[in-house]
């Protein structure tokens, strides 16, 4: 899939037993690098809500949009991302690692 001519703007869906803050670290870095951001407040009532959520979101976006899900907003941006908006989507699956924790090897 080639670039879009205009820079996607981020949006950002978050997991499970999670909000929008979430994302409170990294919004401020992709905005740093001069990128749009939205994250989702998904209501984690139904996919299908969540889903609409999503959808209202990539609505109102002008530029193409970059879907960016996390845990079970991985189900979420499957479903949302059929929209003609959306220009890609990525899961983040895996668990970091905190500083003060110490890897012991996979889980």
């Amino acid at each position: 899939m080639l670039m879009p001519s205009r820079q996607p703007t981020i949006v950002l869906v978050h997991g499970a037993f999670a909000n929008t803050s979430s994302w409170s670290k990294l919004i401020p870095l992709l905005m740093a690098k001069g990128f749009s951001v939205v994250a989702v407040h998904c209501p984690l009532s139904s996919l299908a809500d969540d889903v609409a959520a999503v959808e209202r979101v990539i609505g109102m976006q002008d530029a193409p949009v970059l879907l960016v899900g996390h845990s079970w907003g991985g189900a979420i941006i499957t479903e949302a991302g059929n929209d003609a908006k959306v220009w890609r989507t990525h899961a983040l699956q895996d668990r970091c690692v905190q500083e003060h924790e110490r890897s012991t090897g996979p889980s």
